[in-house]
C-alpha cells in the first residue's frame, strides 16, 4: 500500500494495488481505494502506478511475442497511462500473435473501444461497444446480484463476456453520447449498465448529471 500522487498530488490516502494471476506470469492489475464502503478502482492514480506495469509487460511480450495474453495486459496498462496509439498497436498485434485468442477477442475489442475513445475517434469506439454489447445480450442472461470488486478483475479480464464486461461496455458507449450531445442514447446505456452491475455508481452518477443538465437546460 502507498499514497499515489493524483493529478494534484498526494492526499494521504491509501492505495492498493492488486495483482491478480491468471495465467503464466501474466496478472490482471488494478489500483484500488476505499471509499468508506467499498473497494474501487482509484483511476486518478493510474498515471502514477501503471508506468511499471507497462514496463512489466513490455519485457513480457520481448520475451514471448506469440503469447497473446501478454500483449493484451500491455494494451490495458497503455489505456491506463493515455497511450493510447501504443495501446491500439498492442491490441493489434495481440489478436494476431496466436491463433487461440487470449483472454477473448471482445477483451481486446474492449480495449481497442477504449482507446479510440482517448484519441477522440468517438465513431470508431462506439461501433465496437455496439458489437460487444450485441453480443453479450445474445449470450448472457440479464444479472441479478451486482459484481463484487473480487470478481470484477477476474470476470474483466479473462472471461469470454461477462456482466462485468458487459456493464462497462455499456457506460463507456454512454459516455461516448454524452460528449457526443447526443443525451438520451447516453440516458439508454447508461440504464443499461445498471441492469448488468445494478451495485455500480458511476452509471447512477451518470444518470442524475444528466437530469441535473436537462433541468438546467429547460429552467
Amino acid at each position: 500500500m502507498e499514497d499515489l500522487a493524483g493529478e494534484k498530488g498526494k492526499d494521504g490516502r491509501q492505495e492498493l494495488a492488486v495483482w491478480v494471476k491468471d495465467t503464466g506470469d501474466a496478472m490482471a492489475v488494478d489500483v484500488l481505494r476505499w471509499d468508506g464502503k467499498n473497494l474501487i478502482s482509484a483511476e486518478d492514480v493510474y498515471l502514477a502506478y501503471f508506468p511499471r506495469v507497462v514496463e512489466y509487460y513490455r519485457k513480457r511480450v520481448r520475451e514471448h511475442p506469440q503469447a497473446s495474453f501478454y500483449w493484451y495486459y500491455l494494451a490495458d496498462a497503455l489505456v491506463k497511462v493515455r497511450e493510447y496509439r501504443q495501446a491500439l498497436e498492442a491490441a493489434e498485434k495481440g489478436m494476431a500473435a496466436d491463433k487461440v485468442i487470449y483472454p477473448s477477442i471482445y477483451g481486446f475489442q474492449l480495449i481497442k473501444a477504449r482507446a479510440l475513445t482517448g484519441l477522440e475517434r468517438y465513431h470508431e469506439a462506439v461501433a465496437i461497444y455496439q458489437d460487444i454489447i450485441a453480443a453479450g445480450e445474445k449470450k448472457l442472461p440479464y444479472p441479478q446480484k451486482p459484481a463484487s470488486m473480487g470478481s470484477a478483475i477476474r470476470s474483466l479480464l479473462t472471461a469470454d463476456l461477462s456482466p462485468r464486461m458487459m456493464g462497462e461496455a455499456c457506460y463507456e458507449a454512454g459516455e461516448i453520447y454524452a460528449r457526443l450531445g447526443q443525451n438520451q442514447r447516453a440516458v439508454e446505456y447508461f440504464q443499461k449498465a445498471l441492469i448488468y452491475l445494478p451495485g455500480w455508481d458511476k452509471p447512477r452518477k451518470a444518470l442524475e448529471d444528466l437530469k441535473l443538465i436537462k433541468k438546467l437546460i429547460s429552467a
